[in-house]
């Protein structure tokens, strides 16, 4: 089993023309993550760099997400988590931890449509999201509020606690969006 260990110090918070750009940092100064939210705090692009500085992109792997196999959601026995949000739990885990919105959380996932058509996929990249869950969608914290470390769950989040009629980057308005992760840790 592939241990990844992370910590990071730094958080770097620009706000230019009604967007706020958050830029996350590994110990050693190199740059993780940049964050741009609009004046609403909605996620309008996320960029990621591994520990030698190479920058990761979807575009990168866009090719490779058209040759995975199409996954079939149509049998998974969702529970609510909120209006708009669902979650399935691959397993469970006991834990004293409370998920507040201010936390920071490391997680591998995989994003679908909900026609199980891959959008982007983190294990490809080998790299995990790191960021603060006051700048995810919506729906995608609460999901993640149900979670604990080292569980492993399906969120479907409807558009209303998604992107809603927005396009945002290659997801087309009012899309439904399901996401596989993997919570590694709360920071």
């Amino acid at each position: 089993m592939k241990t990844l260990v992370l910590s990071f110090l730094t958080f770097v918070s620009i706000a230019t023309f009604a967007q706020n750009v958050k830029k996350y940092y590994y110990d050693s100064g190199q740059l993780l993550s940049e964050v741009t939210t609009d004046k609403d705090g909605l996620m309008i692009k996320y960029s990621s760099w591994d520990i030698y500085g190479n920058l990761l992109t979807s575009d990168v792997y866009a090719d490779q997400y058209k040759h995975y196999p199409i996954r079939d959601f149509s049998k998974i026995q969702w529970s609510a988590v909120t209006n708009g949000v669902s979650i399935f739990k691959y397993n469970s885990i006991d834990t004293n931890i409370v998920i507040q919105d201010s936390n920071t959380v490391v997680l591998n996932y995989q994003c679908y449509f909900i026609n199980g058509k891959m959008l982007d996929n983190s294990f490809a990249r080998n790299c995990p999201l790191v960021m603060s869950l006051t700048d995810l969608v919506r729906g995608f914290t609460e999901g993640i509020k149900k979670m604990n470390p080292g569980e492993t769950a399906l969120i479907m989040i409807e558009p209303s606690m998604a992107y809603g009629d927005t396009i945002s980057g290659n997801i087309p308005a009012n899309s439904t969006l399901i996401y596989l992760v993997e919570l590694i840790s709360i920071e």
